[in-house]
């Protein structure tokens, strides 16, 4: 149907093509009506493209989509004895138990996560006081703050990160 949508948009054309050239090759009452007959005309094919362009891009969707999901078909088309030899056995994939596991382990690592972005936001360091005991000596000023009163606050924080990092390259 949609390889024969196009002929026939194609036909309707030189259709409405060859009655305009009727009309202005016949007689001079033919040209009082092409101007409503080319509005009409220009009008259907006009929504004719639009279907048409339409029609492709949901051909295009249809076809990758298709695509994604063919080897799937395949294997299931497949016969019950070929498609029982293709599906993993239970000591090559992991079972139930080991599957469930392993997902509180990541749920346990993504509220850990979520614990420790809200301390790294609510956290305030005071560097108020550094700042106007020594205002000369911009540079110790910057060393002590990055040094000493960062890593005292954020330390902590960054180190259980780190943990969490690690056990989630563990698993």
């Amino acid at each position: 149907m949609t390889k024969s949508l196009p002929r026939l948009i194609k036909c309707y054309a030189m259709r409405k093509h060859l009655m305009i050239s009727f009309e202005l090759s016949s007689d001079r009452s033919g040209l009082e009506r092409l101007p409503t007959l080319t509005e009409k005309f220009r009008t259907d094919l006009a929504k004719y493209r639009e279907k048409i362009t339409h029609n492709r891009y949901v051909d295009r969707r249809v076809k990758s989509k298709y695509e994604s999901a063919k080897d799937g078909i395949e294997l299931l088309s497949l016969p019950e004895e070929q498609l029982a030899k293709r599906l993993p056995t239970e000591s090559s994939s992991l079972s139930p138990a080991a599957f469930q596991e392993l997902m509180s382990v990541v749920r346990e690592v993504q509220r850990e996560r979520e614990v420790l972005e809200k301390e790294f936001v609510s956290k305030t360091v005071d560097v108020k006081a550094v700042f106007t005991a020594d205002e000369g000596n911009i540079d110790g000023i910057l060393d002590l703050v990055y040094s000493k009163i960062l890593d005292q606050a954020y330390g902590p924080l960054q180190a259980r990160a780190l943990e969490n990092l690690a056990k989630q390259a563990k698993q």
